[in-house]
């Protein structure tokens, strides 16, 4: 049974992608500002990925994997107060922080097809065009996948 570590795991995709995991056999650390409720193979985890080790006093040990879902998934929303950017690309730094920190190879980014020459319509555009180079960066450095 592998052990993954899914971020934004109260969001409409975690939600999906819960029983999914468990019905292929792995053990879900579900990472949330408003955790799901545990269920057999589920352990909810109180975090925030804006803060370092994604504000968890305890990450679990032996974590093969990262689903990192969380984010702020809004196209129109201004970012006049720099939430996107600090959710979606701070976040994303600390749970690569996270990956390096407690030897965390393997990450799933859920990204967008405004990545691919849409990154200066909107803030939340530029903010996973920034993903994508700095897990590219990441994964070259610390040799993650």
């Amino acid at each position: 049974m592998s052990k993954i570590l899914l971020t934004g795991a109260s969001g409409f995709v975690g939600q999906a992608l819960i029983p999914r995991l468990i019905e292929k056999g792995h053990k879900v650390f579900a990472l949330s500002r408003h955790p799901p409720v545990p269920s057999k193979n589920v352990i909810p985890l109180i975090g925030d990925i804006i803060k370092p080790d994604l504000g968890l006093d305890d990450v679990p040990k032996d974590i093969q994997a990262i689903y990192h879902l969380a984010g702020i998934h809004s196209l129109r929303m201004a970012d006049k107060d720099g939430a996107i950017w600090q959710t979606n690309v701070v976040g994303t730094r600390n749970v690569l922080d996270t990956m390096v920190k407690h030897n965390i190879r393997k990450l799933v980014f859920t990204s967008t097809a405004y990545s691919s020459g849409w990154e200066g319509v909107n803030p939340y555009a530029r903010s996973k065009v920034q993903n994508e180079k700095d897990i590219a960066n990441y994964a070259d450095k610390y040799n993650l996948s």
